[in-house]
């Protein structure tokens, strides 16, 4: 080999699609993490802004189903295929408490349970795929299963009226899946899962 003549770049080859499609779930897992918030704040003063960010929700945490299923299933098929059904029922439950918010002008009732609890199963599906396929750290694969487990707890509890996940108590529930939300996107945006 000369010293113009550079080696094939192979490894690039094939990192490519999968580094696209890393960059896609973290800004789409960025972009449902943020919307969600801004537009569950905004339900009661501003249904239709509220809602339309509860949309925007809904088709990202879905476009997160749809980008991971191939990188999940060959680690964990059932789980990669159930995350996908959990994502697409909550992206439709989002939407749909939503259409009702702005129809009819009230809450759905038990609208935590609802949303809440698919993206707990969804969550619990994905960081338990992520935890036995090593894709990323122990660590945060553990925070995630906690967080999301934390959730469905604490969306069951506001249903019995036990705790508001609204308040300061009920935030106790909300913040290890918060923060696995924005852990496991920044993750994948420096250096992506693991090979």
């Amino acid at each position: 080999m000369t010293a113009t003549t550079r080696p094939p770049r192979t490894s690039t080859v094939h990192a490519g699609p999968r580094r696209r499609t890393e960059r896609g779930v973290a800004v789409l897992f960025l972009l449902a993490t943020v919307s969600f918030a801004v537009g569950d704040a905004l339900l009661d003063r501003a249904p239709l802004l509220g809602t339309l960010l509860q949309a925007v929700t809904g088709i990202a945490v879905l476009g997160t189903g749809l980008l991971l299923i191939p990188v999940l299933r060959p680690h964990a098929r059932r789980r990669a295929e159930g995350y996908l059904l959990a994502r697409a029922l909550e992206c439709a439950a989002i939407v749909g408490c939503g259409v009702w918010l702005v129809s009819s002008g009230s809450m759905v009732p038990s609208y935590a349970l609802l949303v809440y609890g698919f993206t707990g199963v969804g969550g619990l599906l994905l960081t338990s795929a992520l935890l036995t396929s090593a894709l990323i750290p122990r660590w945060l694969a553990w925070l995630g299963v906690a967080g999301y487990a934390a959730l469905l707890l604490g969306a069951g509890l506001d249903v019995l009226g036990e705790v508001d996940l609204a308040t300061t108590t009920g935030a106790a529930f909300l913040a290890p899946g918060g923060l696995f939300e924005i852990a496991f996107p920044v993750l994948l945006l420096v250096r992506g899962f693991r090979r």
